[in-house]
């Protein structure tokens, strides 16, 4: 793997898998920008930028504002991601804002940005409910697929290889979306487990291209029909 060199986004920097990436990127000697609502946690950020991720004109202003400091991004992740439990009826447009179009704001706004810069990757953090759909939320489920499709769809557009679209799909995640469920939290994916992916991403050159990485665990049988 190359040494990682430039610039590492994370958006969504305040959740679980968030922080878990700021922590190990930072004790691998790489300190993020943190972009998230509410910029709690700093610690271990070269910088944390508060703003709503789904406003794309608050996503271009960041961007505008890492370049004007002279940073070269080179690698971006959206760890950003909003869940709600939701009825067979209801059709819950904040559960879309949130993820497409988060999803769709980051890639709309760094793809120009991070083209011709060596090892450029842009790394979403989606959903095993892409794959395997989620009964206790439809608009999340079509959410998510639809994080998929854009994120293979960017893919195809630039085949020029000169940015790497990389899809992670993780399963049940021990945190806080799921602190209120009776269940053995240690058989559950850890956020670290879904950093762990990234940076592997992340530390590879722009000739290894990946495609969808769906991470779960394995006691939880998800292809069950």
């Amino acid at each position: 793997m190359k040494k990682l060199t430039g610039t590492v986004v994370i958006a969504g920097s305040d959740g679980d898998i968030g922080r878990a990436l700021v922590r190990l990127f930072a004790a691998n000697g790489v300190k993020p920008v943190g972009l998230s609502r509410k910029a709690r946690h700093k610690t271990g950020l070269s910088a944390s930028l508060r703003l709503d991720l789904s406003d794309p004109k608050a996503v271009e202003a960041a961007a505008k504002k890492l370049t004007a400091r002279g940073k070269t991004v080179r690698c971006v992740i959206n760890a950003a991601g909003y869940f709600r439990k939701t009825d067979d009826a209801s059709w819950d447009k904040d559960v879309l804002r949130h993820n497409l179009g988060v999803a769709d704001n980051l890639l709309k706004t760094f793809t120009p940005r991070l083209a011709g810069v060596e090892g450029a990757r842009i790394v979403t953090i989606g959903s095993v409910d892409c794959k395997y759909p989620n009964v206790n939320s439809y608009s999340y489920t079509v959410a998510k697929a639809a994080v998929k499709a854009l994120v293979g769809a960017y893919r195809k557009r630039h085949r020029d290889g000169r940015v790497n679209f990389d899809l992670v799909a993780p399963g049940a995640i021990a945190g806080r979306m799921r602190a209120h469920k009776a269940e053995d939290k240690a058989a559950l994916l850890q956020p670290e487990d879904v950093a762990r992916v990234c940076w592997l991403l992340c530390s590879l050159g722009s000739h290894a291209a990946f495609e969808d990485i769906v991470i779960y665990p394995k006691t939880l049988a998800y292809s069950v029909p």
